[in-house]
């Protein structure tokens, strides 16, 4: 698995660590932290990284921001703000990518940049439910990433590895999991 992967489960580990003293719950989504705050700026960075490498695989170089990511990724991919995260064990659904719209970024990733940029006077924008749809966005990014790259074909998505590399939180929506013997878990289902 790639390297990118390794650090989704590190920040999804950071966030089941979290979540004992959170509940996951649209009452708390509001709540927000110097936890979070730190959380929701490594989410951040991780989706500028993955977001440039995946504009690199499609041929562009010069691509620096979010605007830029979405006029490329978007011509490659149209129906990537229709993909769907799913949190089971808390019944949450988020469909992170939705508003990315050539002239807009998605809610989360404004306030990201707030409290990058101005966290003194954007602090509470650090809350709950801004990181949630950040790590659904980086979730979801992240597997186009690997689609692209070449670890799948056509509109399907398989992607194979150990048990211990599946997120415990964050899953693709209405993707079959399969768990092998060998220890190897499988996913399939199809990219929007």
């Amino acid at each position: 698995m790639e390297p990118y992967w390794h650090y989704f489960l590190t920040i999804e580990e950071e966030l089941v660590k979290f979540s004992r003293y959170i509940e996951f719950h649209e009452d708390n989504y509001k709540t927000y932290s110097i936890e979070l705050a730190r959380i929701q700026l490594s989410v951040g960075s991780e989706i500028d990284v993955v977001a440039k490498l995946l504009c690199q695989n499609l041929g562009c170089q010069k691509a620096k921001n979010i605007c830029d990511y979405n006029k490329i990724i978007l011509a490659t991919y149209p129906n990537l703000p229709d993909f769907v995260v799913e949190i089971p064990r808390y019944r949450l659904e988020f469909t992170p990518c939705k508003d990315w719209k050539p002239a807009n970024s998605p809610k989360w990733w404004t306030n990201y940049n707030k409290v990058k940029h101005q966290r003194s006077s954007h602090y509470q924008e650090a809350n709950l439910e801004n990181v949630l749809q950040a790590m659904a966005g980086l979730i979801t990014i992240n597997l186009y990433y690997l689609k692209n790259k070449g670890s799948t074909s056509g509109s399907g998505i398989d992607i194979c590895m150990d048990y211990e590399m599946r997120p415990k939180l964050f899953f693709p929506s209405g993707f079959h999991r399969e768990i092998y013997a060998s220890g190897l878990i499988s996913w399939q289902g199809n990219l929007p």
